[in-house]
This record gives structure tokens, sequence and C-alpha cells, in this order.
């Protein structure tokens, strides 16, 4: 158990599902309601904070819990099996926020992907996507 104050991230159980939903269900609506309306909030957290959906991401090992105190104070979702693996899910509770319990899940995430080094190509022919905002980025597995 991390001492007091301190933030500690482990991958969800089965066990978490319903401290997952109703992480969802407190603070989904407050942060989507001002951006998408009453109804399409609670649109998300139906469609997305269900039980069988966190169940189911647990059940894939892709989703990484921050607690504090044995409190549940952010949720990370990661697909790994996505090329490039894709986060769904970066929330922190709103009293956490500010005490890079953000930068601390996604290090996690990241943690628990496969090595992946990325090499950007530098040039000083850079191609037309680059010239027009875009970076141009190759991803090799490391083999360290």
């Amino acid at each position: 158990m991390p001492a007091e104050g301190e933030v500690a991230t482990r991958v969800a159980t089965q066990d978490d599902v319903a401290a997952v939903c109703d992480f969802g269900a407190t603070h989904i609506p407050p942060h989507y309601e001002p951006l998408i309306g009453t109804t399409a909030a609670a649109g998300q957290v139906r469609d997305w904070w269900s039980p069988r959906v966190i169940a189911q991401a647990i059940g894939d090992r892709a989703m990484i819990l921050a607690e504090s105190e044995d409190r549940l104070i952010g949720v990370a979702q990661v697909d790994a099996r996505a090329q490039p693996p894709t986060l769904y899910k970066l929330y922190v509770h709103p009293a956490w926020r500010g005490r890079a319990v953000g930068r601390i899940l996604l290090d996690a995430v990241l943690g628990s992907l496969p090595r992946i080094r990325r090499v950007l190509r530098s040039s000083t022919s850079r191609p037309t996507s680059e010239r027009g905002g875009s970076t141009t980025a190759r991803a090799s597995r490391s083999t360290t």
C-alpha cells in the first residue's frame, strides 16, 4: 500500500469492475456535460462505463488504475493489440488533477506495452506531409 498521499498504479482485476463503473458515473458527466450536454454525457457513461464494457477491458488486461490510500483516483484504458496501440481512457479524479496522476498513469500504460522505440526521420528534404504540419515517424520494436 502506498504511503499517505502517494500514488500507486496496478492492472485492474474483475474485482474492480464496480469501483471503475462508479468512478465513471461520478466523474464523466460533470466533465462532459458542459461540452456535449446532459443527454450525451449520460450516453458516455452508459456506452463506455457499463459493467460489461469495463469487465471486457479488464479481462483484456487493458485497464490500469491509479490509487492513493486505497482510493481509486485515476483510470486508464489502452488497446495494446491495435496498431498503433490506442489509449481509450485517461481520467483523473478532480481532486487529484495537477498532481501528476495523469502522467503516472500514462507512464504505467506505456510501461505495460511492448517496448517500442520511436525513430523520427530527420532530413533536409522533408516529405510533403511534414511541410503541411504533420510529423513523420517510424516505430520499431526495441531489442533491449
